[in-house]
């Protein structure tokens, strides 16, 4: 019951709802069990053993269920807000997260640190303007409890934008979920749908990582039937899969996040027990980065979930110190967060471990390209300018934050962030990343039931993507972009 509680605690702190605290212990159960029984036929997220381990299992998959299905049916109550002044742009909320101190971490791997976040800020919510724009037809999810994934990850490339994601056809096709990009030219108002030949079909058993590099070769990664995936293209209409023989093995390889980084691509994710890394001049080749700092004999069952330039030059992110390991932890609390550093890729180091209380680890970093300054969201948020030492922001305090595995992105001091919450999940920061202003639900360009997957900066505006409906209850979705525009 341990893991359970802690996975109530977390859903409930993501996103709090209204009496959730007093579900029965039995049908929180009944929901869990029914989640894990659709993690297989869902195609989005791998079976795990361990609840612990399922960093973006809960974040992806355990809280966009629970909230969207399991406590609709275990609570008879209306959705609340919980912002107190709803806004027609954003939800304002006058309470300040309060310093905190870091204690020094016990482990010796890299530089332990300390640090103490500074004091009470108060920095109001940015005014942002947000449009709305359909990405494509209509798209059905024929169970309630079937993830498909509407819309995935968005990437720029150079004066365009990708949008890659798995659909199943509204009124067409043969009912069989399959691959999806989508292309805009005019920074996200009109989208088309692009050719992706074989790579339609392609089974993912995890969720979509992409990547571009500057000559505008792009990639699309993840895992399928134990096997790292990655499938390449340099124009959009020729799609090739890699065959490289270092993303398969013995065990389980699966690629989380992916970054193009001083001409070569880095992926991470996992391989077996151990975290891992690879690399790539072009995204076919790729050679696998050895390093004790990925070991589980060293470090504990290990993964990495989330990459971002920054620090020396590359941070990543995850989870380790599982039992058995020297940094494991109490029964029940077997994961630390985890954060590498490495200054090209090819030799990385594990910092002390973080004391991040969802035991879940960190699930996702982004960096703001003007100022380096890197976010990490796990159970709590995670705020560096350089990678090495982290101020911790709790996220318990009314003011909460964006949940695990959200990612974000920065236009000068104001940022946003979006994902993985059934629920309304879209976050502003007018402070690069210390505050957090949820939007309001009840804005009426977010109206219906609407999840945000992603977002990133493309000029002037945001870009945010995920899919919409009437109700959280419909089959038929919309996948939608929202254009956030910062005012003066």
């Amino acid at each position: 019951m341990t893991d359970l509680n802690a996975l109530r605690t977390l859903v409930a702190e993501s996103n709090p709802i209204p009496g959730a605290d007093h579900v029965d212990d039995a049908e929180f159960a009944e929901v869990l069990f029914a989640i894990e029984q659709q993690r297989d036929t869902a195609g989005l997220v791998r079976p795990r053993i361990r609840w612990s381990k399922a960093v973006i299992a809960f974040a992806a998959t355990a809280a966009a269920i629970l909230l969207l299905i399991g406590i609709p049916l275990l609570l008879s109550t209306n959705r609340e807000s919980d912002v107190t002044e709803p806004s027609i742009t954003v939800a304002v909320s006058t309470t300040v997260v309060p310093p905190t101190t870091i204690a020094a971490p016990t482990t010796t791997i890299g530089r332990v640190t300390a640090t103490t976040v500074p004091g009470a800020i108060v920095a109001p919510a940015p005014d942002i303007t947000w449009r709305r724009f359909e990405i494509g037809d209509g798209f059905l999810r024929e169970e309630r409890s079937e993830l498909v994934e509407i819309v995935g990850p968005i990437t720029v490339i150079g004066s365009d934008l990708l949008i890659v994601g798995r659909v199943t056809d509204a009124g067409g096709g043969d009912g069989e979920p399959r691959n999806a990009v989508w292309r805009s030219s005019d920074g996200g108002e009109n989208w088309t749908e692009i050719d992706v030949g074989d790579l339609a079909e392609e089974a993912f058993d995890s969720w979509f990582a992409s990547a571009v590099e500057p000559d505008g070769t792009f990639l699309i990664a993840g895992e399928n039937n134990d096997d790292a995936l990655v499938w390449v293209s340099a124009d959009f209409e020729y799609w090739e899969k890699s065959g490289s023989a270092e993303l398969g093995g013995p065990n389980l390889q699966g690629i989380y996040d992916i970054v193009h980084f001083d001409s070569r691509f880095v992926a991470v994710g996992e391989d077996g027990m151990d975290a891992a890394v690879w690399t790539s001049p072009d995204g076919l080749e790729w050679s696998q980065v050895i390093d004790d700092d990925f070991s589980a004999e060293l470090i504990g069952e290990a993964a990495i979930y989330g990459i971002a330039r920054g620090g020396p030059g590359l941070v990543a992110v995850g989870s380790a110190g599982a039992s058995g390991g020297f940094g494991a932890t109490d029964a029940g609390q077997s994961d630390n967060g985890a954060i590498w550093v490495s200054s090209d890729g090819l030799e990385w180091s594990l910092l002390p471990f973080v004391d991040d209380p969802s035991r879940f680890g960190l699930a996702s970093v982004s960096s703001d390209p003007a100022t380096e300054r890197l976010v990490a969201f796990g159970g709590d948020r995670w705020v560096s300018d350089d990678a090495y030492e982290w101020a911790w922001y709790d996220r318990t305090v009314p003011l909460g934050g964006p949940p695990p595995g959200a990612s974000a992105a920065w236009i000068g001091d104001v940022a946003v962030a979006a994902g993985w919450d059934a629920a309304l999940s879209l976050w502003i920061s007018g402070d690069t990343g210390i505050t957090w202003h949820r939007v309001d639900p009840d804005h009426p360009e977010f109206e219906g039931c609407t999840q945000v997957f992603d977002v990133v900066s493309f000029g002037d505006r945001f870009i945010a993507v995920g899919p919409t409906a009437d109700s959280c209850w419909a089959e038929e979705w919309t996948a939608t972009a929202w254009i956030g525009t910062v005012n003066d």
